[in-house]
């Protein structure tokens, strides 16, 4: 085996067993608004003085507030129900996913024969209200993103948040509606690798031998 390839397995192994693995976590929000919208978050970038960038971690909580609002019309008791599918995602510039968060919720119970005030309150009228935060997390070593993330500035990642309600009333005869706010909490964590100096200075000298050799 040559000296230029035994210094660098040396050095290799050095930096493996030395450096250093540390990690810098930014956290990033987008307040509550009406759904259904798309943002883009900018996110912190990587600085690669810190060292060697090896992986990113993404979560997103998706803060939901959803008001379903229902007034039985009719002369009889009625039974409501009210469903919404929530969707969120968080994308690379290129508008590939890197988290997708879904969730639902369900609300359903009885009134009582129109009270003759539609106000969605008293015995024939109510608001179910619903109050969530799902979140989901990706981890991503692959070369494009690694290089994506890094840098002196930020990175925007285009997000969006949707929601689908399905309302229903037994006596056929109701005003129903909804609302539904979205906001977003999003936490982007950096594993890095700190070069061990002695590493780093072996493969220098396998440098020198292999160029030494060469000539």
């Amino acid at each position: 085996m040559t000296i230029a390839k035994t210094l660098a397995l040396v050095a290799a192994a050095g930096i493996t067993s030395a450096a250093s693995a540390e990690i810098i976590s930014f956290n990033v929000s987008l307040p509550l608004q009406a759904t259904n919208w798309q943002q883009t978050i900018q996110v912190p970038q990587f600085n690669p003085a810190l060292g060697i960038l090896m992986s990113v971690t993404l979560e997103a909580q998706v803060n939901v507030e959803t008001a379903l609002r229902f007034e039985n019309l009719g002369a009889t008791g009625a039974n409501y129900s009210g469903s919404v599918q929530y969707a969120a995602t968080l994308l690379r510039p290129d508008n590939t996913i890197l988290v997708a968060v879904t969730d639902s919720a369900l609300r359903d119970g009885a009134l009582a024969p129109y009270d003759n005030i539609t106000d969605f309150a008293g015995p024939s009228g109510t608001i179910a209200n619903v109050a969530i935060a799902p979140a989901e997390s990706s981890m991503t070593e692959a070369a494009a993103d690694l290089t994506a993330f890094t840098g002196l500035g930020t990175i925007g990642l285009p997000a969006t948040a949707t929601a689908q309600s399905t309302l229903n009333m037994s006596s056929g005869r109701a005003v129903m509606g909804t609302s539904t706010m979205a906001g977003m909490d999003v936490t982007v964590t950096y594993e890095y690798v700190i070069p061990a100096p002695a590493g780093a200075a072996l493969l220098g000298l396998a440098g020198i031998a292999a160029f030494r050799r060469r000539r």
